[in-house]
């Protein structure tokens, strides 16, 4: 997927592939001149940087020409933080509600899965997170107020960004949670596994995360080591014996570094009266 290039598509920016089929062949890694005679267009979607102090750019749409595509954006009252999702809350909030496995074979059929596989976390006013949102919501059928609470359920633990405002008193708690953790053995132990982790402040907790990437299974037996491993991981980092059923899970759509492979990956959250010096 190219994402200088591409089409507007019932008002979704869809990204051009970095190989184009024409009567001649086949082009691979597509010069400027040659997207344009396939019917792309190049893209310019970066907001204007650095908002004055109170105020953000939101996006109201976008002004096609014979060649390019904009977005335009429009300064507005930042009265709420930009939220920021988290990929693996994401994840693991569609394979409980047992959506995942379609969503991430969709995923892989669009331009937005190399998208999807590169992030860690999505902005909510990014354009390509909005595109792929709506179509995403179009395919499966998601009202908004079903997708506000899986996002809401989903929100990262990276405060918001410089600028925007937030009670203070939220943002105490985190910071408390951040040095409590911080200050922990467990922290340690995550970094010295290069582990990741979420600060739940409303949960009172700390989401320790861990996911690995392998080629495909196959047999059983791979697949209960891939899981196996996984396990050991993580009862290595806490020291103690953890119950199977701790969101072990094997996805065998997930993608790597942009190839399709098997994954594994395991959560365990942990209270923040659990957390020990």
């Amino acid at each position: 997927m190219n994402t200088s290039y591409g089409k507007l598509v019932n008002g979704a920016i869809i990204h051009a592939p970095t190989t184009l089929d024409t009567p001649s062949g086949v082009i691979v890694n597509p010069k400027r001149l040659s997207y344009l005679q396939a019917g792309w267009k190049h893209l310019d979607l970066k907001s204007p940087a650095d908002p004055p102090e109170g105020k953000e750019y939101a996006l109201t749409g976008y002004i096609e020409t014979a060649s390019d595509i904009r977005a335009e954006w429009k300064l507005v009252d930042c009265m709420m933080p930009t939220r920021t999702f988290s990929k693996l809350k994401i994840v693991i909030a569609l394979t409980q509600r047992g959506k995942w496995a379609a969503i991430r074979d969709w995923l892989n059929e669009t331009e937005y899965g190399d998208l999807f596989d590169a992030a860690q976390d999505f902005r909510e006013n990014h354009p390509d997170f909005i595109a792929a949102l709506s179509a995403a919501q179009e395919r499966f059928g998601f009202t908004r107020g079903e997708s506000a609470a899986l996002l809401a359920r989903s929100l990262s633990g990276k405060g918001p960004r410089k600028g925007a405002k937030r009670k203070p008193k939220g943002k105490v708690k985190t910071m408390m949670l951040e040095e409590k953790y911080k200050a922990s053995r467990l922290a340690k132990a995550v970094e010295e596994a290069r582990l990741g982790y979420v600060l739940l402040p409303a949960q009172k907790a700390v989401m320790i995360h861990y996911t690995y990437y392998t080629p495909e299974p196959k047999t059983e037996a791979e697949q209960k080591a891939m899981s196996d491993k996984v396990q050991s991981v993580m009862e290595k980092v806490f020291g103690k014996p953890l119950p199977r059923e701790v969101n072990v899970f094997v996805d065998p759509n997930a993608g790597a570094r942009g190839h399709k492979c098997y994954c594994t990956a395991a959560t365990y959250m942990v209270a923040v009266d659990e957390l020990a010096a």
